[in-house]
């Protein structure tokens, strides 16, 4: 007799409980080791999505779960950045990108990226962001402050994520210290450009009607108290960073 269907749920999430994550032709492999039979890779495919519906794995990419637990977990990727052909369609909350560009006003401290192969965005990167991001989810970029040698580029990557679809939501400063810079370029401050798929989700929550109905959650439209005027926090030092462009945890 066939092991039944429900035995392959539970079993992968007792093979996997320990595990970061798992594919699926990991989760082939395990029960085929476990249940000693050949089960169709369709049927495992099947078992495993029902036990998305019921709460036993989750799904972070195409082909990548996990097994839910009452923790957080992170999942590293180690991959091209610009390649997220193997994530689904409308399945990301958030997107923070920091690419490495070649800018000759920028080399130097933080921004000197020598080691790294640097690269110019086009409209296809704005385009598959746009496509993994969830409808009212925001794409965050970490851009240099504007000066005359970078403002056509900067103002071309503006244009490429509205063209592909993004709407403008707002730019923060990022300052990292202050009176260091007396000149025309900046190195001392970022700028954080945000976009948002579509019409901006609701971020506020909404007190007087969580009052009222406590057994739910209520939120607001708008962006008054969620960003500063400026985001200020030092950037790690040269000792302590691990990266030449490490962003602060606080910020």
């Amino acid at each position: 007799m066939v092991q039944k269907e429900q035995g392959i749920q539970l079993s992968l999430y007792d093979y996997f409980s320990d595990s970061e994550d798992f594919t699926l032709k990991e989760a082939e492999d395990a029960v085929l080791n476990l249940m000693k039979k050949e089960v169709k890779l369709p049927s495992i495919r099947a078992r495993i999505y029902e036990g998305i519906d019921k709460g036993l794995f989750q799904r972070f990419s195409k082909g990548v779960y996990s097994v839910t637990r009452d923790q957080s977990t992170c999942l590293l990727i180690e991959g091209n950045g610009r390649d997220l052909s193997y994530i689904a369609n409308n399945s990301i909350d958030f997107i923070i990108t920091d690419h490495p560009y070649d800018l000759k006003s920028n080399k130097g401290g933080n921004r000197n990226f020598a080691e790294y192969k640097c690269f110019r965005y086009d409209v296809k990167d704005f385009q598959e962001k746009k496509r993994v991001l969830k409808p009212g989810c925001f794409l965050v970029e970490f851009l240099p402050d504007k000066n005359e040698e970078n403002r056509v580029y900067l103002n071309q990557i503006e244009e490429m994520a509205i063209s592909a679809g993004f709407r403008f939501y707002a730019q923060v400063p990022w300052i990292k210290g202050a009176g260091r810079n007396t000149g025309r370029k900046v190195k001392d401050r970022e700028n954080i450009v945000f976009f948002s798929k579509g019409k901006a989700r609701e971020l506020r929550r909404d007190a007087k009607k969580e009052k009222s109905d406590p057994s739910k959650e209520y939120r607001m439209s708008g962006a008054k108290r969620m960003l500063p005027s400026s985001f200020e926090y030092p950037a790690p030092s040269k000792k302590e960073s691990i990266h030449q462009a490490e962003k602060p945890l606080d910020l």
